[in-house]
């Protein structure tokens, strides 16, 4: 699941933003959070694993959105 990793990802650039007080790193694992919460929220596109039966898309495709979606937020 790509966003469980992209999730992994926030996680460790919040632990290290805290640690090394680095604004840059926090603003970036926001960044993600708030793109991983409107792609769900749109619903699509999801991997097959969290998308109505037949409609799921390719890791690829999710990590493209997600990368759109980082990408505006920064």
């Amino acid at each position: 699941n790509p966003l469980a990793m992209i999730m992994a990802l926030r996680e460790g650039l919040l632990w290290l933003g805290d640690r090394k007080g680095d604004a840059k790193l926090l603003k970036a694992a926001g960044a993600i959070e708030s793109a991983v919460i409107e792609l769900l929220k749109v619903g699509a596109p999801l991997t097959y694993d969290l998308a109505p039966s037949g409609k799921g898309a390719k890791c690829s495709e999710v990590g493209t959105k997600m990368a759109q979606l980082i990408g505006e937020r920064l």
